[in-house]
């Protein structure tokens, strides 16, 4: 199995000391992401920020939030949990991941919630 660092103009190398995502075929392994734009505002716009950023992720990788079969999902406040489910079941409706959520002590940056993934790429 190789291992292949995801890099585009959108997610380029060398910000960070992690890459946006590492693709292990047949996997594709998404690091953390928190928002960037909604820092500020609610649990359901950073929710959707995030996920709208996987997805964006996956897509470059060539697969798809319908490939996502585990998510941990990382809240500042178990109190949110059920605003996040709310926006994390309009992506996930037919076909949910395993998942886990937990409560995190403190997420970089203050955010609200902060979401890694793993997703198979499917065979052409």
């Amino acid at each position: 199995m190789k291992k292949e660092v995801l890099v585009s103009k959108r997610f380029p190398a060398g910000q960070l000391p992690i890459a946006p995502a590492v693709i292990a075929k047949p996997f594709v392994f998404v690091s953390g992401q928190g928002p960037h734009k909604t820092v500020g505002q609610g649990i359901r716009e950073q929710t959707r920020e995030v996920i709208e950023t996987i997805k964006e992720i996956l897509e470059e990788c060539h697969t798809s939030l319908d490939n996502v079969v585990q998510m941990t999902v990382y809240l500042s406040d178990m109190n949110n949990y059920n605003a996040m489910n709310e926006v994390f079941t309009e992506y996930f409706k037919n076909s949910p991941p395993a998942r886990t959520c937990i409560q995190a002590v403190r997420i970089p940056r203050d955010v609200l919630v902060e979401i890694d993934a793993i997703a198979i790429i499917p065979e052409k």
